[in-house]
This record gives structure tokens, C-alpha cells and sequence, in this order.
């Protein structure tokens, strides 16, 4: 968990781990205090809109400090008002393809077929083909992925 003070008023704070809370006054009271992103306030699995759980840093813009950026396990999202009663984010990954894998696994019989146990995105198996193009993934878990293994002709299980 990490904190981040808003550049003009130190009475608001982010406070940030699984997901991302503002307090306006510096966390003292609980009806101050708001989620903003992570999981939705529903109390289920949901995701905040175009935000992700586990966060790792906040980041405001140097001109104009109630743009923020966010980032996330997901990638990085980016909010016009992060003083807005309901904060809107917008995914700025711009096409950036990244996860933290734990396991790979690759079949004997064909160095073509791949998947793997990933950090929040599941266990993606996909295709190589013989000009190295990377097909799009069939997600066969969800949340963290984990140990899978690659049978013969490609047939994939995971745990």
C-alpha cells in the first residue's frame, strides 16, 4: 500500500493497494473517503470502468493537477478530474501489450502452441506461426493465471 498527497491541497490523499481511495481530509473521517478505482464499490470481482486492481503508482500532470495517471496491474489509466465526485478513467495502454507471466509452457510436439499463467489476466494460450506473427489469445482461466501444462498436438490444461 502507498500513499500519494494531491499537489495543492495536502488534505487530500490516495491511498492506493488493491484499489485506489481519495480522502479529503487526509483519511480522518470514513465518510470522506471514496473509492476510485480497482474493483468496483458493487463488492464483487467487477472492475472499476477502465481501471484495474492492484495499483502502483499515481501520478499527476505537472501543468494542471487534477489530471492524473494511474498505474495498474492493467496497464495505465489516465482521468481528467481526479477530484470528480465519480472519477472517470480512460485506458491510455494505447496498444501496449504487457503481463508478468509465472509459468509458460510450451508442447513437445510443437514449438507453435503457447500458454501461459499470468499476474490479474488469466492463462493465455496462443499461436506462433512460421513468420512469427502471435495469434490472438484464448484465455482458458481467469484473474491470476497458473500452471498449465501443453499436451501433445497442443491441447492445453490449466490448474
Amino acid at each position: 500500500m502507498t500513499l500519494a498527497v494531491h499537489p495543492t491541497n495536502s488534505n487530500i490523499v490516495f491511498a492506493r493497494g488493491t484499489n485506489l481511495f481519495r480522502g479529503t481530509d487526509g483519511f480522518e473521517t470514513v465518510s470522506n473517503v471514496i473509492r476510485i478505482g480497482g474493483y468496483a464499490t458493487s463488492g464483487d470481482y467487477e472492475l472499476y470502468g477502465n481501471h484495474h486492481s492492484d495499483q502502483h503508482n499515481l501520478v499527476f500532470h505537472p501543468t494542471n493537477s487534477n489530471v492524473a495517471f494511474s498505474a495498474h496491474d492493467g496497464g495505465l489509466s489516465r482521468t481528467e478530474d481526479v477530484l470528480a465526485e465519480n472519477v472517470v478513467w480512460e485506458n491510455r495502454d494505447d496498444n501496449l501489450v504487457i503481463t508478468q507471466f509465472y509459468h509458460v509452457s510450451i508442447p513437445r510436439s510443437t514449438s507453435r502452441s503457447i500458454i501461459g499463467g499470468t499476474q490479474d489476466n488469466g492463462s493465455p494460450a496462443f499461436e506462433i506461426d512460421e513468420n512469427g506473427a502471435v495469434s490472438e489469445s484464448e484465455d482458458l482461466s481467469s484473474g491470476d493465471g497458473a500452471f498449465q501444462y501443453a499436451g501433445e498436438n497442443g491441447v492445453f490444461t490449466s490448474s
